[in-house]
C-alpha cells in the first residue's frame, strides 16, 4: 500500500470512527389511473458517524428519498414505465477509502443529492426472453469525484465534491432462460452522456452473465464486465485530456441459499 492510503487509514483510526448506515424502505403503494398504475414509495436512511476524538461531535442524519412511477401495459407482453426519484447518498468510508489504493482522507465531503427522471420499455418477446430498453436524466449536486493530488512529490487521489453534474444514460438489455429455466443468460449495456467529463467514470459499461441453477439452492455464475475509456484530469502530467484504456473483468461466483431469507456467496 502507498503512504497516501496509510494516511487515510491512520486518519480514520486516530479519530476512532464508527459508522452505521441503515436504510428502511416503506411499502410501495399503487393506485390505478387508467391506462396507468401509479406507484409511490419512500426510503428512509439513517446515518450515524461517531468519533472518539473529544473535539469532534457525533454526526447523525436522516434522509428521506421519495420515488414515483407510472406503469402502463401495452398489449399483453409489453410494459412502459415512467419514473421520478429523488435521493440523497452519503458514500460509506469503506467504499471511499478502504477498498481503494492511493486515496487521501477528506472529512469535508458533501452529500450527493440527485433527481432522476427515467423511462423504460420492457417486452416479453418469447416465453423465455425478456428485453428492456430505457433512458434516464440525472441532475446531481455535489457529485463525488476523485482528483489527482501531488504532495511532497507523492501522487495520490483525493475525493472531492463537484458542484453539479448532469448525466443522461441509455440502456438496453435482455434476460434469456435456457434448459427449462436451469440456465439464465443476462446482458446489460449502458452508454452515458456527461455535461462535462467526470474523472474515472466510463461512458460505456456492459455486463454479460451466465447463471446455472443447481440442486439444493446452489447457483454458479460467471460474469464478464466491460468498462470503457475513462477521462483523467492528470495533474502529474498537466494533460487535462488524458484518458485510460478500456478493460474487461471476469467474475466467477458461487452462492447457496438457506430457506427464504439467508444466503452464502463466494
Amino acid at each position: 500500500y502507498s503512504d497516501s492510503k496509510v494516511d487515510a487509514t491512520d486518519a480514520l483510526s486516530e479519530q476512532g470512527l464508527k459508522e452505521i448506515i441503515t436504510r428502511l424502505s416503506l411499502r410501495d403503494n399503487y393506485i390505478r389511473i387508467n391506462p396507468f398504475v401509479l406507484g409511490f414509495g419512500i426510503e428512509v436512511a439513517f446515518d450515524t458517524r461517531d468519533f472518539s476524538a473529544e473535539d469532534v461531535e457525533r454526526d447523525s442524519s436522516i434522509y428521506v428519498n421519495p420515488r414515483v412511477e407510472l406503469t402502463s401495459l401495452i398489449g399483453t407482453a409489453t410494459t412502459l414505465k415512467f419514473g421520478v426519484e429523488r435521493y440523497v447518498l452519503r458514500q460509506d468510508f469503506s467504499s471511499l477509502y478502504l477498498d481503494r489504493d492511493y486515496v487521501r482522507f477528506n472529512p469535508e465531503l458533501e452529500l450527493e443529492r440527485t433527481w432522476d427522471f427515467n423511462v423504460a420499455l420492457q417486452s416479453k418477446l418469447t416465453p423465455n426472453l425478456m428485453a428492456t430498453i430505457g433512458a434516464s436524466d440525472k441532475e446531481i449536486r455535489d457529485l463525488i469525484i476523485f482528483e489527482e493530488v501531488i504532495d511532497g512529490g507523492v501522487l495520490s487521489w483525493k475525493p472531492s465534491s463537484r458542484d453539479s453534474a448532469r448525466i443522461i444514460d441509455f440502456a438496453l438489455g435482455w434476460e434469456l432462460l435456457l434448459l427449462d429455466g436451469q440456465v439464465k443468460q443476462s446482458f446489460e449495456y449502458v452508454h452515458e452522456e456527461h455535461d462535462e467529463d467526470i474523472p474515472y467514470r466510463p461512458k460505456d459499461r456492459g455486463v454479460l452473465t451466465v447463471t446455472v441453477f443447481a440442486p439444493q439452492g446452489l447457483e454458479l455464475s460467471l460474469s464478464g464486465e466491460f468498462h470503457g475509456v475513462r477521462h483523467v484530469d492528470a495533474v502529474s502530467t498537466g494533460n487535462s485530456e488524458e484518458t485510460l484504456s478500456s478493460y474487461f473483468l471476469i467474475k466467477p461466483r458461487i452462492s447457496k441459499t438457506f430457506g427464504k431469507y439467508a444466503s452464502f456467496f463466494l
